[in-house]
C-alpha cells in the first residue's frame, strides 16, 4: 500500500508544478512591492499637505468651558498642532524644603490665572489665543524632574513673545507663588522643532534614508521573506488542487485500494533512457513469478516492451489468448477483454503519469473488486 509520498516523489511533485508554485510567489512579491510603493507614496503627498497647510484653529466660545466644545481626543490633538510650531523652555523648580516641585497642573493654572493673563497680555500687546488652556501646556520629565512650558497658539512670532513674557515671570519669580521656592532654568526659550543635537540630526537623516512607508529596510527584508515562504505555500496548495482535479493520474493519486496493494513509481527515475525505463517495467512485471499475470495499460503497450516480456514469459494479448500450462503474461486495455473463467494470480497496472485517465482506472478497480488476485501499480 502507499501511504506516504517519498522525498523523489514530493521534488518530482514540485518540478512538475514549478511554474504555477514560481507564478503565485512572483504575483506575491509584486502585490506586497505595489503595496510598500502605494503606502510611500500615500505618505509622502500627505506630509507635503500637512506641510502646505496653516495651523487650523476652531472657533472657540470664551464663555463655555473646553469640556463642552471638544471632546478629550479633539482636545489632545489640538494641542499637539498648536505645539508643531511651538516655544518653550525648561526649569527645575525646588520647593523650601529642598523637595521638587512636581505639580505641573497647579502650575499650568497659575500661569493662566486672570491676574497673570492680565499682566502677560498687557505687557506684550497680545492675547493669548485661542485659548490660554490649549496654548499654554506645563509636563514634568519625570526622570530629571524638569519642568517645561510649552507655548502653542498656531502663531510662531506670537509664540516667542508669549513664552519670553512667561519665562521673565519665572525666571525672575514675579509671583508670590514662588516666594518659597527655588528656580534654576535649564533651558531658555526656543522653538521645539529645531533640532540643534547632531546625532538627532544624523540620525533623523539616517531614519528618513531607511525607511519606507513607516517601514525599516531590515522589517521590509523580513517582510518579503514572509511574502516568498507564503507565495510558496500557497503555490503548492494551489498545485494540490490542480493535481486532484486534474482527470489523469499524478503521484499523489490515491492508486491504492486495498492494504495488500502494491505500488512502485518510476515516472521520476531521472538520466535514463527509453530502453533502460522499458527494462525496468519488464523486470517489475516479471517479478515476483506468478502463473498467470495481467497487465492492463490504458494505452497499448510499445513494440519493445512487448518484444521483452515475450523473451521471458509466454505473452499474448487478451484477444488473442491460446492456452497453455506454461507461466502466462496477459496483456488487455480492459478485464472485460478477458475470458472471466481464467483464474488470475497477480494484475498489473501500467499507469503514465498525467496521461492515464482516472476515470479509467477506477472503472478498472470496480470491476476487479470480485478478484482475488494481488494489484500491483506501476507508475511511469
Amino acid at each position: 500500500m502507499k501511504n506516504l509520498p517519498t522525498i523523489d516523489e514530493l521534488l518530482s511533485f514540485l518540478k512538475d508544478n514549478l511554474k504555477i508554485i514560481l507564478l503565485t510567489t512572483v504575483s506575491g512579491l509584486i502585490l506586497f512591492a505595489v503595496g510598500i510603493g502605494y503606502t510611500v507614496y500615500t505618505d509622502s503627498k500627505i506630509e507635503g499637505t500637512i506641510e502646505e497647510q496653516e495651523t487650523l484653529i476652531p472657533e472657540i466660545d470664551d464663555s463655555i468651558a473646553l469640556e463642552e466644545q471638544f471632546t478629550p481626543e479633539e482636545t489632545e490633538l489640538l494641542v499637539e498642532k498648536l505645539q508643531e510650531t511651538g516655544v518653550a523652555f525648561s526649569f527645575y523648580l525646588e520647593k523650601e524644603s529642598a523637595d521638587p516641585f512636581k505639580s505641573p497642573d497647579l502650575l499650568k493654572e497659575l500661569l493662566i490665572s486672570p491676574t497673570v493673563l492680565q499682566n502677560l497680555e498687557q505687557g506684550t500687546n497680545t492675547k493669548i489665543e485661542p485659548s490660554p488652556e490649549l496654548a499654554v501646556d506645563v509636563t514634568l520629565d519625570p526622570e530629571n524632574l524638569l519642568l517645561t512650558v510649552t507655548i502653542g497658539t498656531g502663531n510662531v512670532a506670537n509664540n516667542k513673545i508669549i513664552a519670553d513674557a512667561y519665562f521673565k515671570v519665572i525666571s525672575e519669580e514675579q509671583s508670590p507663588f514662588f516666594d518659597n521656592k527655588s528656580v534654576y532654568i535649564a533651558a531658555e526659550p526656543e522653538s521645539i522643532n529645531i533640532i540643534t543635537d547632531e546625532k538627532e540630526i544624523t540620525d533623523a537623516k539616517l531614519n528618513t534614508a531607511t525607511n519606507f512607508g513607516g517601514l525599516s529596510i531590515k522589517k521590509i527584508i523580513f517582510l518579503t521573506v514572509i511574502v516568498i515562504v507564503a507565495g510558496a505555500i500557497v503555490g503548492i496548495m494551489i498545485s494540490l488542487i490542480v493535481s486532484l482535479l486534474k482527470k489523469e493520474v499524478n503521484e499523489i493519486y490515491g492508486f491504492a485500494y486495498k492494504d495488500e496493494d502494491k505500488f512502485l513509481n518510476i515516472s521520476n527515475v531521472q538520466n535514463n533512457s527509453d530502453d533502460e525505463v522499458s527494462t525496468q517495467i519488464v523486470h517489475s512485471i516479471i517479478h515476483p513469478a506468478k502463473k498467470v499475470k495481467l497487465v492492463l495499460s490504458e494505452e497499448d503497450l510499445d513494440e519493445a516492451m512487448i518484444a521483452k516480456l515475450k523473451k521471458e514469459a509466454n505473452t499474448q494479448s487478451g484477444k488473442e489468448l491460446r492456452l497453455s500450462n506454461e507461466p502466462m503474461i496477459l496483456i488487455a486495455n480492459s478485464i472485460i477483454d478477458i475470458d472471466p473463467k481464467i483464474v488470475i494470480d497477480e494484475i498489473v497496472f501500467i499507469c503514465k503519469k498525467n496521461k492515464t485517465s482516472k476515470k479509467w482506472y477506477e472503472k478498472q478497480r470496480k470491476l476487479l473488486e470480485i478478484y482475488d488476485a494481488v494489484i500491483k501499480v506501476i507508475l511511469v
